[in-house]
């Protein structure tokens, strides 16, 4: 995050960081983009007698500036209820995430940082690209630490305009690509068309469907393990 900092009182994040966290939720829920001026304009309406003086930010490589406030976790938290319900949970699930990155144990962000340093040099000994490897090493990191970096991709250039040739996908995220209702039925087209087969209860890439993918891990609660992700572009391919 930009200005993400701790204070004594509660943790402060800038309205720039806000609208990114509010815009993942819409982009999640199939809404448009919020901008700056029109978020900036419902943030006065709604703490008004509470905001301090606004800043200016200038992008370091237009020159553009874009005016914003500094605001606690409770302002933040006031400003994502005016959004719609599904979006509202998203963006207070996010500012919850991005607390756990802040609140966290400083031996505890050291090793993350670690792991995620690791992760990333070999991946780029292996030319893995790199949107990807920050994906796994994350998820790698929070895993091994319980440290969620993830908040934080949202800001990483690599994560903008991913071309066609490197979106890898896992089933549940493919299937709405290709018209399916359900990672199950994302799975069995996979299987249907070559790319996989079950090996003792678990999916496994055949030797067609070996160059096709990328080994995923994942991490909800307490469990972890692995599955695939998909190229999207080749998969839309073989069923057009």
């Amino acid at each position: 995050m930009k200005e993400l900092i701790s204070s004594k009182q509660q943790e402060t994040m800038t309205s720039l960081d806000l609208r990114d966290l509010i815009n993942a939720a819409r982009v999640e829920h199939g809404e448009s983009k919020v901008e700056n001026g029109h978020l900036l304009k419902r943030i006065e309406d709604e703490l008004e007698g509470e905001l301090g003086v606004s800043k200016i930010f200038r992008h370091p490589q237009s020159g553009a500036e874009m005016r914003y406030y500094d605001l606690t976790r409770d302002q933040c938290t006031l400003v994502g209820m005016r959004e719609s319900k599904g979006v509202r949970r998203s963006v207070l699930e996010k500012l919850k995430a991005v607390e756990s990155v802040v609140v966290a144990a400083p031996i505890e962000r050291s090793k993350a940082r670690e792991v995620i340093e690791d992760g990333m040099a070999i991946a780029a000994l292996f030319e893995v690209p790199t949107h990807y490897a920050q994906i796994e090493t994350v998820k790698e990191a929070r895993r091994l630490t319980g440290v969620d970096y993830s908040p934080l991709l949202l800001q990483s250039p690599a994560q903008d305009d991913v071309s066609d040739d490197d979106v890898m996908l896992e089933p549940s995220k493919l299937a709405p690509m290709l018209g399916l209702a359900s990672g199950t039925e994302a799975n069995r087209l996979l299987s249907a068309i070559g790319l996989q087969k079950r090996v003792k209860g678990q999916w496994e890439p055949t030797s067609k469907g070996k160059s096709l993918c990328q080994r995923h891990s994942w991490v909800k609660g307490d469990k972890s393990g692995y599955n695939f992700k998909w190229n999207l572009k080749t998969v839309k391919e073989l069923i057009s």
